[in-house]
């Protein structure tokens, strides 16, 4: 292999045994430490060190990224790189998460155990009841809850919906009165056993607190959905 003779040109600085101390960069022109220069094979290079710095290096790469023709050359190369290696990218992607979800199982066993112990010991010293549920597990359901509604909530729904969905909020906190509390119910349910409903407006109906709590996520079968009120 022939050597580029632009290699060799500029200043440099050997020791003792031959290694390149420091030498001059052929692009800035400044005398550098070998460090900042990137090592190569003798056969690229004799000199063991890269013939522009590091710097250089990376300033040249970044203008050449930022073209339109590399960009538009990489953006093809991908597309072509996943069409070709479609199923190896499956595999690789199945095993991650696989291998992530199994220990996220292993870690909140874990975590749920620790929790246990530590409200079955405060049950005992009586500073909490058995019968109310904790801080945290509210917190879970409702974070649960609020990330059902907007998986629920279908892409092509409008501001007018929206508004609609604060309408019926408005009247139902206007409905309430000293002994009733009304709250917004989704007639199909989001979270049901064998149905999932959609956060839409002509989902919504208007219930009691009490009512609602009853409901619950029952589902009969038909879009009325009233077969619940048989258990009130």
């Amino acid at each position: 292999m022939e050597h580029n003779p632009n290699h060799f040109k500029g200043e440099f600085q050997l020791d003792e045994d031959g290694t390149c101390i420091s030498r001059k960069c052929l692009r800035c022109e400044i005398v550098k430490p070998a460090q900042e220069f990137s090592k190569v094979p003798p056969k690229i290079n004799k000199l063991g060190v890269n013939s522009r710095c590091k710097v250089c290096v990376r300033e040249s790469q970044n203008l050449l990224r930022n073209t339109p023709e590399h960009k538009e050359k990489m953006k093809r190369y991908n597309q072509e790189y996943v069409v070709k290696n479609a199923e190896v990218l499956y595999e690789k992607r199945k095993r991650k998460y696989h291998n992530r979800s199994q220990e996220k199982r292993e870690k909140d066993k874990i975590e749920k155990a620790i929790y246990s112990r530590k409200r079955q010991a405060l049950i005992k010293a009586g500073k909490i009841s058995r019968y109310i549920i904790p801080k945290e597990k509210r917190n879970m359901y409702a974070k649960r809850y609020v990330s059902s509604k907007r998986t629920s909530s279908p892409p092509w729904l409008t501001k007018e919906h929206y508004d609609c969905f604060d309408f019926l909020a408005i009247l139902a906190s206007l409905m309430k009165s000293e002994h009733t509390r009304y709250a917004l119910d989704h007639i199909i349910p989001l979270r049901g056993k064998n149905v999932c409903g959609l956060h839409v407006p002509w989902n919504i109906q208007i219930l009691s607190s009490s009512e609602n709590n009853k409901k619950n996520n029952r589902f009969d079968g038909t879009y009325d959905n009233e077969s619940w009120r048989a258990y009130v």
